[in-house]
C-alpha cells in the first residue's frame, strides 16, 4: 500500500501527490527514544509520589527539577486559555497547598502560566500529573507477548506523524517521526523546562543560551491509523525522511545530522 494514502494533515498544505522516491524503502523505527521517555515518565511518578500525600503537597523540593514537576502538577489544574481571577487560582492552588502566594508567583517565573494585570492562564496543554493512587504494576519479562501487544495497544490510538521544534530566536528548526505525537510532545516540551535534551547537542547549545520559551513544538503531517496488511513504521520513516529532504533542517538551518540523512540515503540507494 502507498504510504501517501495514510496522510491527512500536513500542517497547512498537503503532501506532492507525485510518487515519492522513497516508497520502496523499508526502515525500522528506533525504540531508544520510547524507553527514554519511559525513564522520563518513572522519574516524574516517582517525584510525584515522593512530594504529595494524599493528594496535597507536603512540602517544595529544593532541587530545581523536581520543583518543576512539581509545580506542572499544579498549572494542569488550569484549564488552557481560560481567564482566572486572582481569588480563582488561590481557589485552584488551596487544595494542594497552602502557601498559595509562593506557588502563584513561582508558576509564573517558570512560565507555565501567564499574567497579565490580575489576569492569569495557561496557554498550553502540560503532562499529566497527581494521578489517582495506583498498586504498581508486576513487570512482564521482555519475551512475553503480551508486553508487544500492550505497547501496541497504547500507541494504537495516539496520532503518529513528523513534528518540529523551532527555536524562535534563531529560526533553527528540529526535525523528527514519532508512533505517538502526544506523548512525544509532552516528553520534548518536558526535557525543554528541564533544560537537558538528549537528541540534539546543537540544540543543548541554543537551550543554554535562549532559555526554553524559546523552543516551540509543532506537528507537521500526521498519518491515519493504519490498516489491514500495512506497514505504519514503514509509512512513518518514509514521511520523516520526505520531510528532511523538504526542509533541509541541517547546519545553520536546523539542528538535524545531514551526515546521518546523507548516510540514510545511501544506506537505501537513493541517491
Amino acid at each position: 500500500m502507498d504510504f501517501r494514502q495514510h496522510i491527512i494533515k500536513c500542517g497547512t498544505e498537503r503532501l506532492d501527490p507525485s510518487p515519492p522516491p522513497l516508497r520502496q524503502l523499508l526502515a525500522a523505527t528506533p525504540v531508544a527514544r520510547e524507553e527514554q521517555d519511559q525513564r522520563i515518565g518513572e522519574y516524574r511518578r516517582k517525584v510525584l509520589e515522593t512530594f504529595f500525600r494524599h493528594g496535597r503537597l507536603e512540602k517544595l523540593p529544593a532541587q530545581q527539577k523536581k520543583r518543576l514537576i512539581v509545580l506542572e502538577a499544579f498549572a494542569t489544574r488550569f484549564e488552557v486559555r481560560r481567564r482566572y481571577r486572582e481569588a480563582e487560582v488561590t481557589e485552584l492552588i488551596t487544595p494542594l497547598f497552602e502557601d498559595y502566594c509562593t506557588i502563584r508567583r513561582l508558576l509564573v517565573d517558570a512560565g507555565l502560566i501567564r499574567r497579565a494585570g490580575a489576569s492569569y492562564w495557561r496557554e498550553e496543554e502540560g503532562n499529566p500529573a497527581l494521578p489517582a493512587p495506583l498498586k504498581k504494576e508486576k513487570r512482564m519479562p521482555r519475551n512475553d507477548p503480551r508486553r508487544e501487544l500492550k505497547r501496541a495497544l497504547k500507541q494504537s490510538a495516539a496520532p503518529m506523524g513528523i513534528y518540529q521544534i523551532r527555536c524562535a530566536s534563531n529560526g533553527r528548526i528540529y526535525v523528527a517521526a514519532s508512533p505517538n505525537l502526544d506523548g512525544e510532545r509532552n516528553s520534548r516540551l518536558f526535557q525543554l523546562r528541564m533544560g537537558k535534551v538528549v537528541f540534539s547537542p546543537e540544540l543543548q547549545k541554543d537551550l543554554d543560551q535562549f532559555g526554553a520559551r524559546a523552543f516551540t513544538f509543532e506537528v507537521l503531517a500526521t498519518l491515519e491509523p493504519p490498516g489491514p496488511g500495512s506497514d505504519p513504521k514503514r509509512a512513518l520513516a518514509l514521511l520523516e525522511l520526505e520531510w528532511l529532504e523538504r526542509l533541509q533542517p541541517f547546519g545553520a538551518q536546523g539542528y538535524n545530522s545531514e551526515r546521518k540523512y546523507r548516510r540514510e540515503r545511501e544506506r537505501f540507494r537513493l541517491d
